[in-house]
């Protein structure tokens, strides 16, 4: 599978968001991406219930990974724990593994999760400096997603059934989009001017 959302949670230590693609993970498994691995305690659906074993297209909540996984590494099942930093240790070879950004989520704080999508990656770079400069104490804003080019179903099929909400700047939707938006209930916020958007935002 992916890890879809990884953040610090300040009571259950490196928590990521999983998205299985194949297979079943269940309570238990080894599991280990590039740059981190757990033994999975639990598993949580969005609505905090315990799961017994999550499929395909599910995703999931997991915590207590040694550090905070990456959003977007592959994540895979292995026998054992020497097995899951015998392939951490083959993988830190790889140049291409980031460091993920990590968030420190407090007691009464919420998270508001965003895909950015603009017209020019220019527009991207000038959106992610006044969002993080908007004052965060109460709701952290997290970007998940953030590229150059129309709204289209990959973008919503990262949203939907998920908290996320989806931001357009002078960008159109796809059509395929648009009915999986209308479908799903996705919220999608499009807009010409910087300033608008930031507005929204707040």
């Amino acid at each position: 599978g992916v890890v879809i959302e990884s953040y610090l949670d300040n009571l259950r230590g490196p928590t990521a968001t999983l998205l299985l693609t194949d297979g079943i993970l269940k309570p238990g498994d080894v599991i280990a991406t590039a740059s981190s691995f757990t033994k999975i305690k639990s598993l949580e659906s969005f609505q905090k219930e315990s799961l017994d074993r999550a499929f395909p297209s599910d995703p999931v909540i997991v915590f207590g990974f040694n550090r905070v996984p990456v959003t977007g590494e592959e994540f895979k099942v292995f026998l054992d724990l020497e097995s899951a930093q015998n392939y951490i240790q083959a993988e830190k070879e790889n140049p291409s593994v980031a460091e993920p950004e990590v968030f420190e989520i407090s007691e009464g704080q919420k998270v508001l999760n965003l895909i950015l999508k603009t017209d020019v990656l220019g527009s991207i770079e000038a959106i992610e400096e006044i969002l993080k400069n908007l004052p965060q104490e109460k709701v952290i804003l997290r970007i998940l997603k953030a590229e150059a080019g129309n709204i289209n179903e990959t973008d919503l099929k990262l949203a939907k059934g998920r908290k996320i909400l989806i931001l357009g700047f002078r960008v159109k939707i796809d059509p395929t989009a648009r009915k999986i938006a209308e479908r799903e209930k996705v919220k999608i916020m499009q807009f010409e001017v910087i300033y608008d958007l930031v507005e929204g935002v707040r």
